[in-house]
Parts: C-alpha cells; sequence; structure tokens
C-alpha cells in the first residue's frame, strides 16, 4: 500500500548488525549483547586480515573470542558420549591449526 515501506529482509538486517555491531547499542542489551560481542569478534577478525594477518591468525581469534574452546575442554573432561563429542570437536579444531 501507498506510504508502507516494508522493511529489509531479517537475514539482511542480521548482515549489517553484524558488520557494524554498534547499530545494537539502541536495542535492549539482554536481547542485543550477543550479536554485539560476535560482531565485535568478527570485526577484530576482519581488522586482522585488513592489517595483514593470515586466515589463520583471523581463525584463532575467533575461537579464542568464544567461551566454546573452555566448554569444549570441561565437556570433554567429564567423558561419556558428550566428552566423546567435544573430544571429536577438539580434534577437529587441531587439525585446522596443524
Amino acid at each position: 500500500a501507498a506510504g508502507h515501506h516494508l522493511p529489509p529482509p531479517s537475514d539482511e538486517l542480521l548482515a549489517r548488525a553484524l558488520a557494524e555491531p554498534e547499530r545494537l547499542v539502541t536495542h535492549d542489551p539482554a536481547y542485543a549483547r550477543g550479536a554485539q560481542r560476535l560482531g565485535a569478534l568478527l570485526s577484530k577478525a576482519r581488522e586482522r586480515l585488513a592489517g595483514g594477518g593470515t586466515a589463520e591468525e583471523a581463525l584463532w581469534d575467533l575461537w579464542e573470542g568464544t567461551p566454546w574452546p573452555t566448554r569444549l575442554e570441561r565437556t570433554a573432561r567429564r567423558g561419556g558420549a558428550a566428552g566423546r563429542n567435544a573430544d571429536r570437536d577438539l580434534d577437529a579444531v587441531c587439525a585446522l591449526f596443524a
């Protein structure tokens, strides 16, 4: 209808927010915090690459910038099926950086 502008699709809005996490400062932190952290982490990796860093260095920044490594290690130490899955994931990450 006239005068009604449709907003961009959600995938486009999400891509914009991750590319420029400062766009999210006006949103409720309870909802925006995760996207802000991810956007900042992606920004750090982009800066690393733009500054002449290697893809391996950028991937390491991404890996270290999340709580996932600690969670995987903790889960792997517990054993059981979840521990085996965590071991498999850790092996895959080690292979990536080998």
